[in-house]
C-alpha cells in the first residue's frame, strides 16, 4: 500500500502506511526477516521521492544491514540496496563512497548472474548517473548506453527500469553537447515520467526545453 501511495504523490500517508506494515511485520515475522528489509527499502523510495536524502539513506542502510545479515555480503539483495544507496549517496555529492558501493555490487552481478542481466543493467545505469556527476561523459553514456541495450532486450519500452535509463543516456548525451540524440532519449523519459504521473516530469521537460 505504501508504494501505491508513493506513486500518487501522497507522501506522508505512504510513510505513516509503511510504519503500520512494519508493525504488522513484528507481530508476524522474527527479527531479521527479509521482509523487513524491503519495508525499509520502501521507506527509502519514499523518501528519496520527496529528496529527504539523509533520511533515504538511513532507511537503504538498514535494509542493506538487514539483507546482510541475512544472505552475506554477496548476496544479491545486498548489492541491489547498495545501488539504491549509492544513488542517494550521489545527491549528497558523495561520490567516492557511491563508486565503492557500486563496484562492490558489480562483483557480486559478476559472479551470480550472466552477462546482460536487469541488475547490472539497473547497476550501469547508476553508474552513468555518477559517472557524469564526475564530469566524465564519455564514460557516463557508455554506460547509459549499455544499461539501456539490457533493459530493451527484457522489458518493455514503458517499464519504469527503461524510463530512467533513457533519462541517464539523454543527460549524458546533452552533457556531451549531442544534443539530437539527447533530444530523443530525453523525450522517451519525460514521457515515461507523465504516464506515471511522476513528480520529476516538470523539471525534466525544463531540461529538454533548454536543448
Amino acid at each position: 500500500r505504501g508504494a501505491a501511495l508513493r506513486g500518487q504523490g501522497r507522501y506522508d500517508e505512504a510513510l505513516a502506511a509503511l510504519e503500520q506494515t512494519l508493525d504488522a511485520y513484528t507481530q508476524r515475522y522474527p527479527e531479521g526477516h527479509p521482509a523487513f528489509a524491503r519495508a525499509h527499502v520502501e521507506f527509502g523510495d519514499t523518501h528519496a521521492a520527496t529528496e529527504r536524502w539523509a533520511d533515504a539513506e538511513q532507511a537503504y542502510r538498514t535494509a542493506v544491514e538487514i539483507y546482510r545479515a541475512r544472505y552475506g555480503s554477496s548476496g544479491s539483495p545486498v548489492a541491489s540496496g547498495q545501488v539504491v544507496l549509492a544513488a542517494v549517496l550521489r545527491k549528497q555529492d558523495r561520490l567516492d563512497e557511491a563508486a565503492a558501493l557500486l563496484d562492490s555490487a558489480a562483483v557480486v552481478y559478476a559472479e551470480a548472474y550472466a552477462e546482460g542481466n536487469l541488475f547490472e543493467a539497473n547497476r550501469r545505469t547508476e553508474a552513468s548517473r555518477l559517472a557524469l556527476a564526475r564530469d566524465e561523459p564519455a564514460e557516463a553514456i557508455a554506460l547509459a548506453e549499455q544499461g539501456l541495450a539490457a533493459q530493451q532486450a527484457l522489458r518493455e519500452e514503458a517499464h519504469p527500469a527503461v524510463v530512467e535509463a533513457h533519462g541517464a543516456l539523454g543527460d549524458a548525451l546533452a552533457a556531451a553537447g549531442q544534443t539530437a540524440q539527447a533530444r530523443d532519449h530525453l523525450e522517451r523519459f519525460v514521457r515515461g515520467l507523465r504516464n506515471r504521473q511522476d513528480p520529476r516530469a516538470a523539471e525534466a521537460e525544463a531540461t529538454l526545453a533548454a536543448l
